[in-house]
């Protein structure tokens, strides 16, 4: 008798221990009649060897056994990883209870007394083959939903690591770092106890930047944030402004040469030889100290009077320190004196706007511009904003330049308009200052008035940070806003410390995603899941998803496969001067098709229909043109079938109980976009038809009865539609349509 035998695959794996080859040609013929396949073994170091190496679903044992036994072998398969989970079942002439309780304590899930009935044999092996079945089925679902789970946290996790630390060193940003400070100044007040913050500054990075390259500049930048995590104290918190800037906050040091101290300790690691493009580099830095509360009482104070003390220690020669100085009057008035130049600017119109165009990823063209503003300076050239909006803020120059922006975009606008130019909306960013003005709504309607503008044409721009900065304030003027009727979006979403309770409730348009996420969403999967949470954010609240600094194709690609709206950056064009952008648009420039290309979607229609008879005759319509239909009796079985499967082309009943089909399909607009919407009813009017357009953004409306030669071209022609739209990877509106039955009269708004 062979020991295996050859039987379909799936079928269970029973390994028999049994020294006794009578029972063993017993139990073999009536378990292999039965369907198993057996795997036998006569001795115990046979039996560990082969439960190893078939790893059987079920383990038949006998108790006397030579050499060792069953009990001893039962112990070691338990005691093994591979093996631990089979169950194992006795079969013996020990009918001793005290036999029974050894055989459970060895891990035994049966125990079996002979002479025993195959019958009964086969009834408790296939009760333990069903119970070890349900339990992998249910040990596989617990590990798919705690890996579901975890995979959600993680992502959670990741939004707000992200929105708090740079990601280039992981040390925290300037918005958690001065969180910290904010604290930490609570804290000393009520202690009556003193900090320090030191400005770190690198000597040089500039020249190591350009001449060695970005990647040397990034390891180097590590290379710092490493060594300060090393020889800082437990107690101090460390943080990276940005470029070559770095923070550390020391709390409870009450004496200079406690400072002092710590400040050497940096300086001599940081000056350490690093490893940069093969050669050795050494690299000193320039430290400002301001203390609390000799120097300041506000996070924003002893910041800013640290780095007043950082220029100092780099005028004195660099590679020093210098603490804060009531004194310290050089650098301001460095910064009054480009104040001063700023201030001249607006008397000698030294500022121009730049356009950046906005591309609709569903067809490749310009739907907008952002307004970017550049100062023309006779001394330097064009200044970008990095270099003198950052001190227009600080003086409060930018209420000044905001509505020079503000009114010069509306008039440029205008110019457009006047030589019949196709002009696209164009989006203004607000500063902080500007947002937290209470007449920002009547200056905005100033200016459109002065240029003759309808509001449709201007989007404004909200830093995250700025918008929650006090969000029922926030909320209040965005409402002031949009009854203007301004489009709002906002800025470098991701960024900032975003309560979603009030991102659901303001009245925005879009979600701008900080091209920080999309320049590493090519190569890191996190940044990739951050993007794609955003996008599928924005359209949950039914906004629209915009990706900023997209530089390259696959970018592009990436984000039209993941259903982002809009993207801008230099793949397609920087910010332009307005001649440049006004020929952009004379000449529909667009991205091409290709880039947006997407794979074709099945031909599925889901049916909402509470009348049996109609879904029945609606089947039979087009059950020979290769369209397949899913038929649900209302919109609550609806919802459960879009979120299971991608759906093409929906169509709506109009009179449903609970929610009428407008309402449905404006739902699903928000929620699956590229679904085809078709309404579909017998008492047709005219609210009914703005309704079905305005809210629905229907592609057809079907009037019962129906012809059905019309009804199937509408259908083609919405699967077209769809299949366009999902290679375009995007969202198109679509002007609605009715096909009247009995005249088959086509209205088009």
């Amino acid at each position: 008798m062979s020991d295996e035998e050859e039987l379909p695959q799936g079928t269970a794996t029973i390994l028999l221990v049994d020294d006794n080859p009578a029972d063993l040609l017993v139990v073999c013929k009536q378990f292999k009649r039965a369907g198993y396949r057996v795997v036998v073994a006569r001795e115990a170091e046979e039996a560990i060897e082969r439960a190893g190496f078939v790893q059987p679903d079920l383990i038949l044992l006998d108790v006397v056994m030579p050499e060792s036994s069953g009990f001893e072998i039962c112990r070691r398969l338990k005691a093994t990883a591979s093996t631990q989970d089979i169950p194992v079942i006795f079969m013996t002439a020990l009918t001793d209870v005290s036999d029974k309780v050894t055989a459970f304590e060895a891990g035994g899930v049966d125990y079996i007394t002979k002479p025993f009935q195959v019958g009964e044999v086969l009834a408790r092996v296939n009760t333990q083959l069903s119970l070890r079945a349900m339990q992998q089925l249910l040990n596989a679902r617990n590990q798919q939903l705690q890996e579901q789970l975890s995979e959600q946290r993680l992502q959670r996790e990741e939004l707000e690591y992200r929105a708090t630390h740079d990601m280039l060193t992981e040390l925290p940003n300037r918005t958690l770092f001065m969180d910290r400070l904010t604290h930490a100044i609570e804290r000393a007040r009520r202690n009556q106890s003193q900090l320090a913050v030191l400005f770190i500054d690198l000597d040089k990075f500039k020249i190591i930047n350009d001449t060695l390259g970005h990647g040397a500049g990034d390891e180097l930048l590590q290379s710092v944030a490493e060594r300060l995590r090393n020889c800082a104290r437990k107690s101090d918190t460390l943080g990276r402004l940005g470029g070559d800037e770095f923070v550390v906050l020391a709390e409870n040091t009450s004496a200079v040469a406690d400072i002092e101290t710590l400040i050497e300790r940096l300086s001599s690691k940081l000056v350490e030889p690093v490893l940069l493009a093969g050669l050795m580099h050494s690299v000193t830095c320039s430290i400002g100290i301001s203390r609390y509360p000799r120097d300041g009482e506000t996070a924003e104070t002893l910041l800013k009077h640290a780095d007043l003390a950082m220029f100092q220690a780099k005028d004195r020669g660099r590679n020093a320190y210098r603490f804060f100085e009531a004194s310290m009057q050089e650098t301001l008035n460095r910064r009054v004196s480009l104040e001063r130049q700023l201030r001249e600017a607006f008397k000698r119109d030294e500022f121009v706007l730049y356009y950046q165009p906005q591309i609709d990823l569903r067809n490749g063209r310009i739907c907008s511009l952002e307004a970017l503003v550049r100062w023309q300076s006779p001394n330097d050239g064009l200044v970008l904003p990095g270099h003198f909006v950052p001190l227009a803020e600080e003086s409060r120059l930018i209420l000044a330049l905001g509505e020079w922006v503000l009114r010069s975009a509306c008039i440029q606008l205008r110019r457009w308009l006047n030589r019949g130019v196709s002009v696209v909306p164009v989006a203004i960013n607000l500063a902080a200052a500007q947002f937290a003005d209470p007449t920002l709504d009547q200056l905005l309607k100033g200016a459109l008035v002065e240029s003759e503008l309808d509001a449709r044409y201007l989007e404004l721009e909200l830093t995250e940070s700025m918008s929650m900065s006090d969000p029922e304030v926030s909320l209040a003027m965005m409402h002031r806003l949009k009854e203007i009727g301004v489009s709002l979006a906002i800025d470098d979403f991701g960024t900032g410390f975003s309560n979603l309770s009030y991102v659901r409730r303001f009245p925005v348009d879009k979600l701008k995603i900080d091209r920080t996420f999309v320049e590493g969403m090519i190569s890191n999967p996190q940044d990739n899941s951050i993007v794609l949470s955003v996008i599928r954010l924005a359209h949950s609240l039914g906004l629209r998803a915009v990706a900023e600094g997209v530089e390259t194709e696959g970018q592009v690609r990436l984000l039209a496969e993941g259903g982002c709206d809009m993207f801008q950056g230099h793949q397609f064009r920087p910010a332009l001067a307005a001649p440049d952008i006004e020929d952009l648009l004379q000449r529909q420039v667009c991205v091409s098709p290709e880039l947006l290309a997407r794979p074709f979607q099945l031909r599925t229609v889901l049916l909402v229909e509470d009348e049996p008879q109609v879904a029945n005759s609606f089947r039979r319509m087009v059950r020979n043109h290769d369209i397949h239909v899913i038929a649900v009796e209302g919109p609550t079985e609806a919802y459960e079938v879009l979120a299971q499967q991608d759906i093409g082309v929906v169509v709506s009943d109009y009179r449903m109980p609970r929610e009428d089909g407008i309402q449905f399909l404006s739902n699903v607009k928000r929620l699956y976009p590229n679904s085809i919407r078709i309404l579909m009813t017998g008492h047709v009017d005219r609210g009914t038809l703005e309704n079905t357009i305005n809210q629905a953004e229907a592609f057809r409306f079907i009037a019962k009865p129906w012809y059905s030669d019309q009804v199937i071209a509408t259908l083609e022609q919405a699967f077209q539609r769809y299949d366009y739209l999902s290679r375009a990877g995007g969202v198109q509106r679509i002007v609605g349509d009715v096909t009247m039955g009995g005249g088959g009269v086509d209205e088009q708004r």
